[in-house]
């Protein structure tokens, strides 16, 4: 039962800063991150106000603007498995350059430039008939495992207003969370104390650290106080079941990491995961037409994983280890996996 959720569980660190609506930043600085990534994008300018900050299907979209300045600032970060290829940024912006001008509308003032990592296109468009002057700023950051666009804006540009846009492409930077900090931080004191997700983090360094036995008493504190009262948002929900499904699961409990994956498709039948750790427990009892059964189940949903997660492969899962020897599991595994919805 291979850790396929060892990225996400620090979800929870992420937490604070995906939250919907106004946020209102007078000082404190607004960050960007996704469920998959050990880091967040930190956006430190003074007077903009929050407006979105959610997920969209598989990217995080934040939009925040100034009334000071008459700024919009837009950030999207897709994740990737895979590093993007070389030049990817600078590709990436001239084919937006290419997309938003035309022979009627052409771009004024079209520059590309470099700051640092930071890959830069600026242009100023003015609709036919309609002089708005509005400039736009693309910088594109390279990453092993995201895309980070960034789109500045602002209608009636003046000369005046260029070191704002500088200033504004400095305030961006990337951080890595400090899971230890926010663990003593926000959790302290004994398994059973906190909330739930208090406690869901307190469970999750201990998974993190390969102590699956110790995480297991705030995961299950967590998840009974879930079921009496549920607090955590969705996706949290769903990081706290697999985890602790599989954490039973690697210490040998596999009755309660079957009874907390069954209880985990009463809450989502749509996730696939839970029917993987099924297949993960029966593939250990030898159990060869459940695990079928619920390899299946578990594939036909892939396309419902949470933002940044990767389907697991039994192929390479040392839960399915024995039974690939199976010739006829694995000619049924190599089929499911090589099939097409």
């Amino acid at each position: 039962m291979k850790n396929h959720l060892l990225t996400l569980v620090f979800l929870c660190a992420a937490f604070p800063a995906s939250s919907y609506g106004h946020q209102s930043n007078p000082g404190k600085p607004l960050e960007v991150t996704l469920p998959s990534l050990p880091w967040r994008l930190v956006f430190d300018a003074p007077g903009f106000t929050q407006r979105i900050n959610q997920i969209q299907g598989r990217r995080q979209y934040f939009l925040a603007d100034s009334d000071t300045n008459g700024f919009a600032v837009s950030v999207f970060l897709e994740p990737t498995t895979t590093p993007p290829p070389p030049g990817e940024c600078e590709r990436s912006l001239k084919a937006t350059a290419s997309r938003n001008g035309t022979s009627t509308t052409p771009l004024q003032g079209v520059q590309y430039r470099k700051n640092g990592d930071m890959q830069i296109l600026e242009y100023t468009f003015s609709s036919e008939g309609v002089p708005l002057k509005q400039r736009n700023i693309f910088a594109c950051i390279p990453r092993e495992d995201a895309y980070i666009d960034i789109h500045i804006s602002k209608a009636l540009f003046t000369d005046a207003d260029q070191p704002v846009v500088d200033k504004l492409l400095q305030s961006f930077h990337i951080v890595p969370h400090d899971f230890s900090a926010a663990a003593t931080s926000t959790t302290g004191g004994a398994a059973d104390s906190g909330t739930s997700l208090q406690l869901f983090l307190k469970g999750s360094l201990a998974f993190r650290d390969g102590k699956y036995q110790e995480s297991i008493a705030p995961y299950q504190k967590a998840l009974d106080m879930e079921k009496a009262s549920p607090k955590l948002e969705k996706n949290l929900g769903l990081a706290l079941i697999d985890n602790l499904t599989m954490a039973y699961g690697i210490t040998g409990n596999l009755a309660a990491s079957k009874a907390t994956a069954q209880y985990g498709i009463s809450k989502d039948p749509t996730y696939p995961l839970s029917y993987y750790n099924l297949a993960c427990a029966a593939a250990e009892e030898g159990n060869v037409a459940d695990t079928q059964n619920f390899l299946k189940l578990a594939y036909d949903r892939r396309d419902n994983m949470i933002p940044g997660e990767k389907f697991p492969d039994a192929r390479t899962d040392d839960s399915f280890t024995t039974l690939m020897k199976n010739p006829g599991f694995r000619g049924f595994v190599n089929a499911l996996y090589s099939s097409q919805k």
